[in-house]
């Protein structure tokens, strides 16, 4: 008997301790209604003045946390699109550059026939791609949270944006380097 009641009062100090918690949970999940649990309210009263204006204050910062990823959404967007352009500008570069270093291989190829046949050296090296092709633009980045000095969220921004290519060579069409 006296067992059964020190299990019973075990688990009822258990079952008060979740009931706690649960009810803690419930008061932080206003879901945004001033007054959620259904009980009358003094509307003049000192506690609710403060829970209506930090519920506003709530409302408005995240009707402003809203519209920064709005705008970081549609810069983000922007960026993405400059980038594409660009990468879109590399391959088919690449692809150019590609094709006539084809067709320097297939004459290489054809003088070294030539030359193999008369048992000598061609005069010239085989045509190579290592440093003729553009490389890879880097995607733009984005980093969001709070500005470095923590005051304000700083919102989404872009780090980097690629601009160019890092190659040194000349394509061979007279052209600079920059799209």
């Amino acid at each position: 008997m006296q067992s059964s009641l020190v299990l019973n009062g075990a688990y009822c100090d258990v079952v008060r301790g979740q009931l706690a918690a649960q009810e803690e949970n419930r008061k932080k999940k206003t879901k945004g209604r001033l007054v959620g649990d259904g009980l009358p309210r003094l509307l003049t009263s000192a506690a609710f003045v403060e829970r209506v204006i930090a519920f506003h204050n709530t409302a408005a910062k995240k009707a402003v946390e809203l519209e920064n990823r709005k705008v970081a959404r549609v810069e983000r967007a922007a960026a993405m699109a400059e980038w594409k352009e660009l990468d879109t500008t590399r391959k088919t570069r690449n692809d150019e550059i590609r094709a006539q270093w084809k067709i320097e291989v297939l004459a290489w190829e054809a003088e070294r026939d030539h030359m193999k046949a008369l048992h000598k050296r061609p005069g010239w090296k085989k045509p190579t791609l290592k440093g003729l092709l553009f490389l890879t633009v880097p995607k733009p980045t984005f980093i969001s949270g709070p500005s470095p000095d923590g005051n304000e969220p700083a919102g989404d921004h872009v780090s980097a944006v690629g601009s160019g290519s890092d190659s040194s060579s000349d394509s061979g069409d007279g052209s600079s380097d920059d799209y």
